[in-house]
């Protein structure tokens, strides 16, 4: 994890594309919304959406030094603080009523169920907002020594399994859990493991989606394949902790530097996530998985979110509010 560095297509995905779509969820639930994710110690996000918000739950690791052996706590610590400050600061001005901050990774905090300060991690009402800004490989692994010195392996999908039971269980307090997940990853795989995957799987639909890339470059191949990969595992976790997934158009772009380097690509997935009560306690999925496996990606162009093949084009301009107003799940218990 590096730190974060603002730039034009992150300002264009908060504002263009993930802003409506919080303000039309606020919108129908006409209330305020819980906001859990990584917010950075910049609070970027948090003070583009601050009108939707009511209550934060934030983890930030405060020191980004790669190597995670060397992690330094009172750098940690002092960084930490002045995302505090401002969180502390939209609290007293009564812009939300509340928040928690972890200090940690979030597959430590999450997973481990404390932070690095000692905290006890817990989530006790409904989230709304799941802003997941990684960054890095999905497949890469988070090594991390446990409760009793014994060095182990984490992964970010454990993190989101995790999220998902612990707010169905919230479930039987009474509400509608419904909430919109973003969830942003670096482009990098590690491809023998996604192979491995779907050859334990044994998935017909996979090896027709392979032809289906065969003639593209390997860019081009892998990122379709990491999608895959992601709507395919996220569909079945959704699933199994009782919410219907529905998937936006993925957005592909190119992260801080400025270059379009293939190396510097990131994707950002938008699922809706509706929770469905059903007898055998897995929820539907309603969506064709070869047609959001296949679609063009979307990106940045100029001050728009546009259609990846058609990004010099304005009027090709996406609404996100207008996509997720045809989804079938918002149709039928959103509204």
């Amino acid at each position: 994890m590096a730190l974060f560095r603002d730039h034009a297509p992150k300002q264009i995905i908060r504002n263009d594309w993930c802003l409506p779509i919080i303000k039309l969820l606020s919108d129908t639930n006409s209330t305020r919304l819980v906001y859990f994710g990584l917010p950075g110690i910049q609070a970027l996000d948090i003070k583009t959406w601050i009108e939707y918000i009511n209550y934060i739950i934030a983890i930030d690791c405060g020191d980004y030094n790669k190597n995670y052996k060397f992690y330094d706590v009172e750098k940690a610590k002092a960084e930490i603080k002045k995302l505090e400050d401002v969180l502390l600061t939209y609290e007293r001005e009564d812009k939300i009523n509340g928040y928690s901050l972890y200090m940690g990774f979030i597959e430590e905090v999450v997973l481990r169920g404390i932070d690095k300060k000692g905290r006890p991690f817990s989530i006790e009402q409904n989230i709304h907002i799941f802003n997941l800004d990684f960054c890095n490989s999905i497949t890469s692994p988070f090594k991390l020594a446990d409760l009793e010195g014994n060095i182990r392996s984490y992964h970010k999908t454990e993190v989101i399994s995790h999220l998902l039971s612990t707010i169905k269980a919230l479930c039987y307090l009474g509400g509608d859990l419904k909430f919109v997940m973003f969830l942003t990853i670096h482009s990098s795989m590690h491809d023998e493991e996604i192979q491995e995957y779907f050859a334990a799987t044994k998935s017909a639909e996979f090896l027709k989606f392979l032809e289906f890339i065969k003639e593209m470059d390997n860019f081009e191949q892998n990122i379709f394949k990491l999608r895959f990969y992601l709507i395919d595992i996220l569909s079945k976790l959704f699933t199994a902790s009782g919410f219907i997934p529905e998937f936006l158009p993925t957005i592909c772009y190119t992260g801080a530097g400025g270059d379009s380097n293939e190396n510097n690509k990131l994707l950002c997935l938008t699922i809706l996530g509706t929770y469905e009560k059903t007898p055998s306690s897995i929820a539907s999925f309603t969506q064709k998985t070869d047609e959001l496996t296949t679609s063009a990606f979307i990106t940045t162009s100029g001050n728009f979110i546009v259609k990846k093949e058609d990004k010099e084009i304005q009027e090709n301009k996406l609404l996100p509010q207008e996509l997720i107003a045809r989804l079938d799940s918002y149709k039928k218990y959103w509204i």
